[in-house]
């Protein structure tokens, strides 16, 4: 149990909010009460923090660092690109060509290349040209290639083993263009008795967020309570009704805080913690001097699956193609979160002619108690949940798509999708306690006569791969 103010007297004890025990032993029926009684105003909150207990973070719940670092994405990708300075000789084209994997100055610029790999190039835009002068539809210039060996300023020369041409078409025009090639890396052939190849000692991109304190005070004076009152009155009660709008609060800062930022040197020591747009970037932010100054983007290279249809209206053909690109990484069953006039939109395209099942998300989310029930849409490549949030009624954002179209809206028809299996809440850890959001009691001042409690959290948002979640808008 613990007191209200610090053992001075009978007071009334508080005991849900009790996160006092060693942080890798928080109790967790304390977490599914704190949040089970706030997932209807506070939704988003209440997912996020009872998620983390499985997938990326392993049920970490605090760490002792105010900017907690890891590692997102795969470490190592199966494509690559072709560079400005690709060149193909067409006296030689079906022996062999240069990938042009260097920058200007001769460096090397993908080095994940090693004798003997396979790879496979594919122009998604160039047609076969037959007769070198009309262009055929007749597919994609395309050739398998056996890398054979790096030369000068870390080009690479490969062998080409098939090809979209025949041998007789080798001195024609056609031409892999660099802005519009994709190198697939499909596997390797090396030598029988070569020695072992060289480890690829690829660092993953680091990912972080800034831990932020938040508090809200309540009190009570005994001259006030020292009356009878038909209602409820008791700090205990007051409490239970503040830390509603705590937890509210926490929950728009989710939707809201676009960028993560600590305090300047010689300032005051304060963090502001990046909510799911940071790590989605559906506004669109970009890397800049600018944007460092004022605050940190999450990544240069990993942003959401954010679309912005030409559509007015929810469509199964418009939701299915988001999904369809979400599912690619993480779970195969995606939280959409969203305004009711939203989340009602997206469960009317489907309820006509598919049977939608109300599920539990915590097998997801390794939870004993039954918290979440959501409506659960069966697609062809995975499963979508449902869930509404009142708290952002007709909020307004501004999405910026980032999968092909390129465009950009400021609208109330909007959802965002989450992952909870790549999602966490994380808090400071602090004389051996984890910061999560607890009720503390205030000593009396001056000899005042105000009991006083505060509702006190230091922690930030985690995502493991902002490639699993993001966002739909129509315009």
């Amino acid at each position: 149990m613990q007191t209200l103010n610090g053992g001075q007297g009978d007071v009334t004890t508080f005991s849900w909010t009790d996160l006092t025990t060693s942080p890798d032993i928080i109790a967790r029926q304390a977490i599914y009460k704190l949040w089970g009684e706030t997932r209807d105003m506070a939704p988003l909150a209440s997912l996020t923090n009872l998620s983390g207990s499985r997938g990326k973070f392993g049920g970490k719940r605090s760490i002792k660092t105010k900017k907690p670092v890891w590692g997102v994405g795969d470490y190592f990708k199966e494509t690559s690109e072709v560079f400005a300075n690709f060149t193909q000789t067409v006296s030689t084209w079906d022996t062999s060509i240069d990938l042009g994997h260097y920058d200007a100055g001769g460096n090397t610029v993908d080095n994940s290349f090693v004798k003997g790999d396979l790879i496979q190039l594919v122009d998604t835009a160039g047609l076969l040209n037959d007769d070198g002068i009309t262009t055929d539809e007749t597919g994609f210039i395309w050739a398998v290639c056996r890398i054979d060996s790096v030369g000068a300023s870390g080009v690479y020369d490969v062998i080409v083993l098939n090809q979209s041409m025949a041998a007789a078409d080798s001195t024609k025009t056609n031409a892999f263009l660099p802005a519009t090639t994709i190198v697939y890396k499909i596997s390797s052939a090396t030598d029988y008795d070569a020695e072992a190849r060289k480890w690829l000692g690829l660092k993953p991109e680091m990912m972080s967020n800034v831990m932020q304190r938040a508090r809200d005070t309540i009190g009570q004076g005994d001259w006030a309570m020292s009356e009878h009152f038909v209602v409820d009155m008791t700090l205990e009660h007051q409490t239970r009704h503040a830390f509603n709008l705590f937890a509210t609060k926490q929950n728009l800062q989710l939707y809201g805080n676009q960028l993560a930022k600590s305090s300047a040197s010689g300032s005051q020591d304060y963090g502001t913690s990046g909510g799911y747009e940071y790590f989605y970037n559906g506004f669109g932010h970009t890397m800049s001097s600018a944007n460092v100054t004022n605050g940190l983007i999450a990544s240069a290279n990993y942003a959401g699956i954010n679309v912005v249809s030409s559509s007015t209206t929810f469509t199964a053909a418009v939701i299915e193609a988001w999904v369809e690109k979400l599912i690619k990484k993480g779970s195969k069953t995606k939280v959409i979160v969203g305004s009711p006039t939203n989340i009602k939109a997206i469960y009317n395209v489907y309820r006509a002619y598919i049977a939608i099942q109300r599920e539990n998300v915590k097998g997801l989310m390794g939870l004993d108690a039954d918290l979440f029930k959501l409506n659960t849409i069966d697609l062809p490549f995975g499963s979508i949940q449902l869930l509404v949030d009142y708290s952002i009624g007709s909020m307004t954002k501004h999405i910026a798509g980032n999968q092909g179209g390129g465009l950009s809206v400021d609208t109330t028809e909007w959802v965002m999708a989450v992952d909870v299996t790549q999602i966490a809440k994380i808090a400071l850890e602090v004389n051996g306690q984890s910061q999560m959001p607890h009720v503390r009691d205030i000593a009396k001042i001056n000899n005042d006569s105000i009991t006083k409690v505060e509702i006190d959290a230091t922690d930030t948002l985690a995502v493991g791969d902002p490639e699993t979640g993001g966002f739909l808008a129509l315009s």
